[in-house]
């Protein structure tokens, strides 16, 4: 569409522009609007024998109104990002995102920001930090070799029950001064606890032993 006031001259892109061809979908532009959050997806989702090359990218997201269930609580204000690469039979994908005042069944935190990485048969955990009251929890992990390829859909259930069963995982967590008084309103096993933690944890072998 293109409209003239006085000398100016502009042209507005359609929402949507895709085009397709034997190896898959072609997202020239793809924009979503909802609010104050946005969305926008370009690139290449690949067909049976084709390849990708797709990006995802969303700001401003209000978590609580993605349509999750209403008894998980979730809340907070998020911008994420997802890449995926590779042939459509092995695809390796990215995913980064960051978050303030995430919560979920009504306890909160300050920020969370996370970096993930993902092909067959293997889930890493890059970076992920929680914020809460000046302390921080930091982790990184790698699980590999799980019996399926792909978990059965991205519910918590479901990403669990495809990484019980890995070959071998590895993993560190880092607390640095992190509040003992707020984790009973998110675990009851704490409840009473206080002091700040610091420490590290590290695990290694397979979720059997």
């Amino acid at each position: 569409a293109t409209a003239r006031s006085g000398q100016f001259e502009w042209t507005a892109e359609p929402p949507l522009r895709i085009q397709g061809d034997r190896d898959g979908v072609v997202f020239d532009r793809l924009v979503a609007t909802d609010g104050d959050a946005r969305m926008e997806v370009t690139g290449r989702w690949a067909a049976p024998g084709g390849f990708y090359d797709f990006s995802a990218h969303a700001e401003r997201l209000d978590l609580g109104r993605l349509g999750l269930p209403l008894d998980w609580g979730v809340g907070g204000d998020a911008s994420v990002r997802l890449v995926v690469s590779g042939s459509s039979g092995a695809p390796e994908w990215t995913f980064e995102g960051s978050c303030s005042r995430p919560a979920f069944q009504g306890h909160a935190a300050d920020s969370l920001t996370m970096s993930l990485g993902g092909r067959m048969h293997r889930l890493d955990v890059r970076d992920l930090r929680y914020h809460l009251d000046g302390g921080t929890l930091a982790a990184s992990a790698s699980v590999e070799r799980t019996v399926k390829a792909w978990p059965d859909s991205l519910t918590g259930t479901a990403l669990l029950r495809w990484l019980q069963d890995a070959g071998t995982w590895q993993g560190r967590l880092e607390a640095k001064r992190l509040p003992l008084d707020r984790l009973g309103t998110v675990a009851n096993q704490a409840a009473g606890w206080g002091g700040v933690l610091d420490g590290t944890l590290a695990i290694a072998g397979s979720p059997a032993q």
